[in-house]
């Protein structure tokens, strides 16, 4: 998928709507103002389906409005793509949901920019990030809730790991532990894992190259982070593949 949308001006596209529809992750197109103009049936699901015309920025929790908001204005004049996660408001009311977000300026029309958000359902694992987790059959459920992929590891060497990671990778779990972090990611990436998971927790992700059992290369994005199991500190990598959301967000 090279581009997602050039110009707003095919809002009024019945197959570009069905096309958008086709998309499992939440495309939402804001005009300049950051009012939602168009949202598909993913982020309908996930942000409620009554939310057209209203601004991106009120479905945001408030203690990150402003971040979010300058991010917005920015994007209107950048021509590179903008990454955060974000806190939302659940229309379910349940609990707060968290969504990673990729941001585009677009053409609306002669002279008038827009903006497009490219997002996918995080909320699992920032639920896992945000709470030191003892129980560990509640971290299995939560671990294998989440479409990213998860090692667990004592010093670099591999312990458990989530559905999403075998599948994502090719292994059986059984062919995964007792190896090594490393054995995962690109020669070229090692020196740089090795000082990144150094620093415990990392609010900035590390983009590498991964290697899946077949050899072929996995773009990824990964994650440190540390919390307590069982009474002592338990160490995870958490492994995003990139690919799709770096080539859903290529403008032609």
């Amino acid at each position: 998928m090279n581009s997602i949308i050039n110009n707003i001006t095919t809002y009024a596209s019945k197959a570009y709507l069905a096309l958008l529809n086709k998309i499992p992750e939440i495309v939402l197109l804001l005009d300049d103002s950051y009012n939602i103009n168009v949202i598909n049936q993913s982020g309908q699901l996930f942000l409620g389906s009554n939310i057209l015309k209203t601004s991106f920025i009120n479905l945001i929790e408030e203690s990150e409005k402003l971040k979010v908001e300058e991010l917005l204005k920015l994007s209107l004049s950048e021509q590179i793509p903008l990454h955060c996660e974000v806190a939302v408001k659940s229309p379910f009311k349940d609990k707060t949901r968290y969504l990673k977000i990729s941001i585009h300026n677009l053409l609306i029309e002669k002279d008038k920019m827009g903006i497009q958000i490219f997002a996918i359902d995080i909320s699992a694992r920032k639920e896992l990030e945000l709470n030191l987790i003892k129980d560990n059959t509640r971290l299995r459920k939560l671990s294998d809730i989440t479409f990213e992929g998860i090692i667990f590891h004592e010093e670099g060497v591999v312990i458990d790991a989530n559905k999403a990671f075998t599948s994502m990778f090719g292994y059986q779990i059984d062919e995964i532990i007792n190896k090594r972090i490393t054995d995962f990611i690109a020669p070229k990436y090692h020196s740089q894992m090795h000082e990144y998971i150094n620093q415990f927790e990392n609010e900035v992700p590390l983009e590498v190259k991964a290697i899946k059992k077949d050899q072929t290369i996995l773009d990824s994005e990964i994650r440190s982070l540390f919390f307590m199991m069982d009474d002592k500190i338990t160490y995870a990598l958490i492994f995003q593949d990139i690919a799709d959301i770096m080539a859903g967000f290529r403008v032609s």
